[in-house]
């Protein structure tokens, strides 16, 4: 393994600068080793993804030898930080990694199993344990996750459950979530035909695929500044841009939701059972539209007030 890895890595010096030793390692399915085992395996990865003479980069330009060694290495992605059995691993492991000196620069996980709405308590305790293990610099990264396998009874639920993941993980921390997957019939899928039990014959782009497109656009260059929930489980989560922009994201557990509001001051965001005006404002015009781009419209606002509560009235 040492001299292949040696030379994928001087092959792909400047074009992959991440690396991980081995996926879900907690699964019987893909290691059946000892953890002193996979630890050799990841002493072996590491020096080698790591070693300037393998990759270095100077002024832009990347090759074997040619300076600053630019890889990251991130810790064994563990199926999932929701399950006892995850948690008790990465626990484990990082136990045992303490004691040969070896360090990661990104902890990562699956999100599988897991709810969106309680995703962020799993978070946090993962970014605790990061912490006491000399980990605090470290990124957090979902490497991997969608609702698993097979879609939902409904294409709108499926969008939704996206929306939902994306926005609670980046509220909590989590530098970089990865779907899975994008063509797959049967897992997490976005685009084309789903398969297995739940089987339907759409062509092209699904509703999550689409719901994937708008939730980027609401996140890229945003910081989630805080997230609320009440005992309805109505969330509101407020989102801030560097040009002054505020905005918030409102939603609920079972239903796709719009996003945040284009003017700087807006809170109140429609829900998709009704139109809605907002609550908050000094007249100033706010428009609005759902996770699939099926409504969009524009309404002034005025008050004093402003407020993540959307006010329906019959459409």
């Amino acid at each position: 393994m040492d001299s292949f890895l040696t030379n994928f890595v001087q092959r792909e010096c400047g074009l992959v600068t991440y690396y991980e030793a081995w996926n879900e390692p907690n699964l019987g399915d893909y290691w059946q080793g000892t953890n002193a085992q996979l630890l050799t395996v990841a002493q072996h990865f590491n020096a080698i993804v790591k070693e300037p003479a393998n990759c270095g980069c100077s002024d832009g330009v990347c090759s074997p030898g040619g300076g600053k060694n630019p890889n990251r290495v991130l810790t064994p992605s563990v199926n999932s930080i929701c399950l006892d059995s995850g948690r008790q691993w990465l626990t484990d492991w990082l136990a045992l990694v303490d004691s040969s000196g070896l360090r990661s620069d990104v902890v990562s996980f699956h999100g599988y199993d897991c709810q969106p709405e309680n995703i962020g308590q799993n978070i946090t305790w993962l970014r605790s344990l990061a912490d006491a293990h000399g980990l605090g610099n470290a990124e957090i990264w979902d490497t991997e996750a969608s609702w698993g396998k097979e879609q939902g009874s409904a294409e709108e639920l499926e969008a939704s459950w996206l929306m939902r993941s994306y926005v609670v993980q980046a509220a909590s921390g989590v530098a970089r979530f990865y779907w899975y997957a994008y063509g797959s019939c049967s897992w997490g899928s976005l685009y084309g035909p789903s398969c297995g039990s739940s089987p339907d014959n759409r062509q092209g782009m699904r509703e999550a695929g689409i719901a994937y497109g708008t939730v980027s656009k609401w996140l890229r260059g945003a910081t989630i500044e805080t997230c609320t929930s009440d005992e309805q489980q109505t969330w509101s989560c407020i989102l801030t841009r560097p040009n002054g922009y505020a905005g918030c994201h409102h939603m609920e557990p079972q239903f796709i939701d719009t996003g945040p509001g284009t003017s700087p001051k807006s809170c109140a965001v429609p829900q998709l059972a009704g139109h809605s005006k907002s609550a908050c404002g000094n007249r100033y015009r706010v428009s609005y539209a759902d996770l699939v781009g099926k409504r969009k419209y524009a309404v002034k606002t005025s008050g004093r007030t402003c407020s993540c509560r959307a006010q329906s009235t019959p459409g």
